[in-house]
């Protein structure tokens, strides 16, 4: 019987340290609820946090890390993301009219049906980012990276499209 227990015990204990070590990669609990209560996080670690629907409207997430995160249907509108990182975030259905991503880096981002009314991609990396279906009006893409970004069926209305990187001619 005390063998049993053992086992049991090793058990419970090899998974704990399994789930400690695998959240290294986690976002910060501390970070999610200063955002929550303040709706800014300058610097934060929000790394495959769930955000979904969330109203961020006017934060300021400048310099936070977003990778991986979902951020679906999401209200940025107006909110500072400058040196932002949101590698991989799945921002399906957003809300990003006036939002900041000045040198933000949106790597295989996935983009589709976004609202990017003057929004500021200045400098910003989109590289293999989705923008299916998206309508970017008035946004401002001066300097951005481009390469393997999809814009299949997206509408492109007075856009700022000045020293480009990645695009072909």
């Amino acid at each position: 019987m005390l063998g049993y227990v053992m086992k049991r015990l090793f058990a419970a204990v090899a998974v704990v340290a399994a789930l400690v070590g695998s959240s290294v990669s986690a976002f910060d609990l501390v970070d999610l609820r200063k955002l929550e209560e303040t709706n800014e996080c300058v610097g934060c670690n929000l790394t495959n946090a769930n955000l979904r629907y969330a109203n961020l409207a006017h934060a300021n997430l400048t310099s936070v890390d977003l990778t991986d995160a979902n951020l679906t249907g999401v209200n940025l509108a107006g909110a500072n993301l400058t040196l932002s990182a949101l590698d991989g975030a799945d921002l399906t259905g957003a809300n990003l009219n006036g939002t900041n991503l000045t040198e933000a880096s949106l790597q295989d981002a996935n983009l589709t049906l976004v609202r990017l009314k003057q929004t500021n991609f200045t400098n910003a990396h989109l590289g293999d980012a989705n923008l299916t279906g998206t309508k970017l009006t008035e946004a401002n893409l001066t300097g951005a990276y481009l390469g393997g970004v999809n814009l299949i069926v997206s509408t492109l209305t007075n856009v700022k499209l000045t020293n480009l990187s990645g695009v072909k001619s």
